[in-house]
């Protein structure tokens, strides 16, 4: 099982993560704690970013990926949380078809106005009123991008995220369960 988990801002993506990455014993890649470690370790190209809104430096996210992806066991599933980066989402996929794995993208939609509230209630340093507008304003120029990738390869299964958590994580083990049969 390989899948990559994207989402809209404040869809929900950690805690649905959590729960498939136990419900199916898969390796866990979360591009985003491995950005805010680099921001704590004052890693050049992730200080002040992150703070701000903007997402790590595309190199530095690249090369944390090819080193996860490529040491992982074959044997093990693997859900990423990450690659939104239009040229991080073609490596990721180049690698996994490299390693002849059956890939499935799930997509967290939700409202522009939903990520916005669910946003106020949270307590982020890359979650202050300038931030998100930079956050948001990211994700309608690039992140559609790396959607719009994933779409055209054919991989791509969008969950309607503005739902309540239970029925969210249902849609999604629905969703795993016709891509890659009963489990």
């Amino acid at each position: 099982m390989t899948i990559n988990l994207l989402g809209d801002i404040a869809a929900g993506k950690g805690t649905q993560a959590g729960f498939l990455v136990k419900k199916y014993d898969l390796n866990y890649i979360d591009t985003g704690s491995y950005s805010r470690s680099l921001v704590k370790k004052k890693v050049k190209g992730a200080i002040g970013r992150v703070e701000k809104g903007n997402l790590t430096k595309s190199d530095l996210i690249k090369n944390y990926l090819r080193k996860e992806l490529e040491n992982l066991p074959f044997s093990k599933g693997v859900l990423l949380d990450g690659a939104k980066m239009p040229s991080e989402a073609k490596l990721v996929n180049n690698i996994w078809k490299k390693q002849k794995r059956d890939i499935l993208v799930l997509y967290l939609k939700i409202p522009k106005s939903e990520s916005l509230k669910r946003l106020k209630s949270r307590q982020r340093a890359d979650d202050d009123p300038r931030a998100i507008k930079n956050r948001v304003s990211y994700y309608e120029k690039i992140y559609s991008k790396t959607i719009d990738y994933w779409k055209k390869q054919g991989l791509l299964k969008t969950i309607n995220g503005n739902r309540s958590v239970a029925k969210v994580r249902k849609d999604l083990d629905k969703a795993i369960k016709d891509f890659y049969g009963a489990l």
